[in-house]
């Protein structure tokens, strides 16, 4: 059976519900007139060897019967198929299309992969809509797009203009209205100065959410999650160690607790900047002449760097709502190389 797509997709058996390559999921979507489950509908017009990466079933036309939204992977021959068919129903008998899904490619033809798939509703009308996160390239650039129900369809109703480095994407209703924004994180080369940004590596992260404003999709800032919350300010706080803006980092730190006991004695500008001065940044320096850090896997109140020489510890704690550098703590550098 022909796909009309070609997509590549990242590794859905991560997303399987089961041996049964995900058709648990549909089976409990019932039944047509005829006694046939939308499960064995959906399987029969399924490539064989294919895998499920996703499944919604939901009332994406408010006529009160749910359609089954299915994203599918089809591995072999190469290169991989991926597509995704909607399964609908009369309440006699049931029928399928594919979703026609804009072309993602780069200059080099590299194909898209799904990075994740959400139904939820983004514009107020009481209806989900389907919204897929599509990414592509070495350094998982994402796309967005979003499909509402049209003249009878589910069709492609809006695409973000732009693709965003390292992304992810996600729904949340972040004002309470009823109405989901799009989330989306996505990387950039901040801190390269001192951090390895290559494509192995964590990336400091911003944020933006689209909000539904009645008839369009706005762009709006939004704040970066935890863990890259923290992250962010780790990488931050060593650059300005770096660059010798005692100032910035000062206000970064928790005080008296960044000095220590000293701290109790004094915890001004002047104080802070000999301390830093003196402890952290001939380290810092010893250790970037010879390469620069490579950070480790983030968490929320603590983030670690490995450096030629040294791992760097940034433990932090959240004063009154925001977060700040606890203490930097220098250790020598036992980590096996890579």
């Amino acid at each position: 059976m022909n796909i009309p797509r070609k997509l590549l997709v990242r590794n859905a058996m991560d997303r399987k519900s089961g041996d049964d390559g995900g058709r648990a999921d549909i089976k409990k979507a019932g039944t047509a007139g005829n006694g046939l489950s939308v499960s064995d509908y959906a399987a029969a017009h399924i490539p064989e060897g294919s895998v499920v990466d996703f499944v919604f079933y939901e009332d994406f036309n408010s006529d009160n019967i749910n359609e089954a939204v299915i994203g599918i992977t089809h591995f072999a021959p190469f290169p991989p198929e991926s597509a995704v068919m909607l399964v609908q129903s009369d309440g006699k008998k049931l029928r399928h299309s594919w979703l026609s899904i804009a072309d993602i490619r780069t200059a080099h033809e590299c194909p898209a992969l799904f990075d994740n798939a959400v139904a939820a509703d983004t514009d107020g009308d009481g209806k989900p809509e389907l919204v897929l996160s599509l990414f592509y390239g070495q350094e998982h650039d994402i796309a967005v797009s979003v499909f509402d129900w049209i003249d009878g369809e589910l069709r492609q109703a809006w695409r973000s203009s732009g693709s965003y480095c390292y992304g992810s994407m996600e729904t949340e209703d972040v004002d309470g209205d009823g109405i989901s924004e799009i989330i989306i994180e996505s990387g950039t080369h901040a801190g390269n100065e001192i951090i390895e940004t290559n494509d192995t590596c964590y990336h400091v992260r911003e944020a933006c959410c689209f909000k539904w404003d009645g008839s369009r999709y706005v762009r709006r800032p939004y704040r970066v999650r935890m863990p890259y919350e923290s992250y962010n300010l780790a990488v931050d706080f060593l650059k300005a160690v770096w660059l010798k803006d005692y100032s910035k980092a000062f206000n970064m730190v928790v005080l008296p607790g960044f000095l220590g006991l000293a701290g109790l004695d004094d915890s001004s500008l002047a104080a802070f900047k000999r301390y830093v001065s003196r402890r952290l940044r001939p380290a810092l320096q010893k250790n970037i002449i010879k390469g620069k850090l490579a950070p480790l896997e983030p968490y929320d109140t603590c983030c670690q760097f490995s450096g030629p020489e040294d791992c760097f510890t940034v433990e932090m704690a959240r004063v009154n709502g925001a977060v700040k550098i606890y203490s930097l703590e220098i250790a020598k550098n036992t980590l096996p190389e890579i």
